[in-house]
């Protein structure tokens, strides 16, 4: 998956909170107080099976691996770019209901994993599961949950590499530019590994750029930023610190795509922004081609 920063960065942003706010009347009464989260909690106790509030647990396992590997990107996906989309619809109303549509996608989603899920690995589905909708019912994580969410993540990406047999591609970080992203890589599903050689958190963000825009990716995101977002379509992104490596996995169509990093200078972790501007404002944007 995309490490950490993904599901930490849609908790600690408006996008969740607004989320959560707007499911509060479906939510289980059991989730707590005010719909606060004690400490260490995870998901409503009352729900069952069918509780579509309620996290899913592992079906008997049935170990299509074909099925999983699929089934996990398409979640990822969904972290990456459809809650970006839906956090920008406008008005507030159909915010809210994009923000819903989101949330069914989202769970639907995740109980495809749950069934498909190698024995190998239910233990990490059953807590990545967990923690998800721990983040959609209360709109943050404990730190002990942040925690667990890296574990979990590495041991999942170890086992997307090593069993999915998708395509591999390696790019690194430096402040302020990315090294070694091919100029072209073939339609599918592509594992994307960042690893991170600055001295400040850095991220790959990906978008396909719409069919017919002839500008460069680094003169769309010279745009204004309402203008940028109307020219290309979110895809994948995945943030690493100075000196760690994370592993996103897109599903690429052909087109062409645009690379950036939107961490503002100064920032020294995720959800600790510092005041500088946008680091592909600096130069750490590029793009490349799948086809």
């Amino acid at each position: 998956m995309a490490g950490t920063t993904l599901l930490d960065r849609w908790t600690t942003g408006g996008a969740v909170l607004l989320l959560a706010a707007a499911l509060s009347a479906c939510t289980s009464d059991d989730d707590g107080e005010n719909g606060t989260q004690a400490a260490g909690a995870g998901t409503s106790e009352s729900g069952g099976a069918d509780d579509p509030t309620s996290p899913p647990t592992s079906a008997a396992d049935s170990g299509d691996v074909v099925a999983f590997c699929e089934a996990l990107v398409d979640v990822e996906a969904s972290f990456a770019a459809d809650l970006e989309i839906a956090g920008r619809v406008v008005p507030e109303e159909a915010r809210v209901a994009a923000l819903e549509e989101w949330n069914t996608t989202l769970r639907r989603q995740l109980r495809v994993v749950q069934d498909s899920t190698p024995a190998q690995v239910s233990h990490e589905v059953d807590a990545l599961s967990r923690l998800v909708y721990a983040a959609l019912t209360y709109g943050s994580l404990t730190a002990a949950q942040e925690e667990e969410v890296a574990t979990v993540d590495d041991a999942l990406d170890g086992y997307q590499l090593a069993e999915c047999g998708n395509e591999r591609v390696e790019a690194t970080g430096v402040d302020y530019a990315y090294v070694g992203l091919p100029a072209t890589v073939p339609p599918g599903v592509v594992a994307i590994t960042f690893t991170n050689q600055g001295d400040e958190p850095h991220e790959i963000f990906v978008a396909r750029l719409d069919d017919g825009v002839t500008m460069s990716a680094g003169q769309v995101m010279a745009l204004p930023e309402e203008q940028a977002w109307s020219m290309f379509a979110p895809v994948g992104r995945s943030l690493a610190m100075p000196g760690d490596s994370e592993t996103t996995f897109i599903r690429m169509a052909p087109g062409r795509y645009g690379v950036a990093c939107l961490v503002p200078q100064g920032s020294t972790t995720p959800d600790g922004e510092g005041g500088g501007p946008p680091h592909h404002t600096l130069g750490m944007v590029t793009e490349f081609s799948v086809g």
